[in-house]
């Protein structure tokens, strides 16, 4: 192959959004190890590339580091998962109750926008595009209560738990439900009704973590 012809090197954040949808995806499964010679000769990128990967995909919470052990995708407990939905709901509760109502025709727009184009992606089996969709679509909803510190958290603790949302994103009854929460979602920030967007959200995220629990979690602790 001439120089020419060799492929473009991958940046830091192209393979941190590599190795995150395989893991949001389930292709790389709780508790696996990266290999650090594996994935550097799979995506021609140098090692400190990796290890910097390594370093963001901890900061987000999907990847657990031990020294001299390397990096495993990260294995939650039934009860993590549970606090961390519960956390995440406090933190939907506090930002909503944030928001300055009526919300603008623009933010309502784009919202509109993003569950669309969701939806488009997962009718197209574009899985990734619709991770990515899903994730902005929520964080459009929540910097609408314009406390940075407030977006951050929740932000934060959405990427956690992203391969919890995304279960089973190719599941054609999981993939309705999601729109369709996203569609009454808006229908509530349109009629400015504080109390059913907040319970819209809640039931949105332990619908998610109840059935990562019970599908995955479960069995897996049953022995199955």
């Amino acid at each position: 192959m001439s120089i020419s012809e060799e492929k473009p090197t991958l940046t830091l954040e192209q393979v941190v959004q590599e190795l995150e949808l395989r893991i949001v995806l389930g292709r790389l499964r709780p508790k696996e190890r990266l290999v650090e010679e594996d994935l550097i000769l799979e995506l021609g990128v140098k090692r400190h590339i990796i290890r910097s990967a390594f370093l963001e995909l901890e900061r987000r919470h999907l990847v657990d580091r031990r020294p001299n052990k390397g990096a495993r995708v990260r294995d939650y407990s039934v009860e993590e998962v549970n606090a961390l939905s519960a956390f995440r709901a406090d933190l939907y509760r506090l930002a909503i109750s944030k928001i300055r109502f009526p919300i603008s025709t623009k933010s309502l727009a784009e919202l509109r926008r993003i569950a669309s184009a969701h939806e488009t992606a997962g009718q197209a089996g574009d899985y990734g595009r619709a991770v990515t969709l899903d994730n902005a679509f929520h964080t459009c909803l929540s910097e609408l209560c314009e406390n940075r510190y407030l977006i951050a958290s929740i932000g934060e603790m959405s990427a956690a738990a992203r391969p919890i949302d995304c279960f089973r994103i190719a599941d054609p009854a999981i993939s309705s439900r999601a729109v369709a929460d996203h569609q009454q979602i808006i229908q509530a920030a349109t009629r400015s009704h504080s109390s059913e967007l907040i319970e819209l959200c809640v039931n949105h995220i332990f619908s998610s973590s109840d059935n990562y629990v019970r599908d995955v979690l479960l069995h897996r602790d049953e022995g199955y």
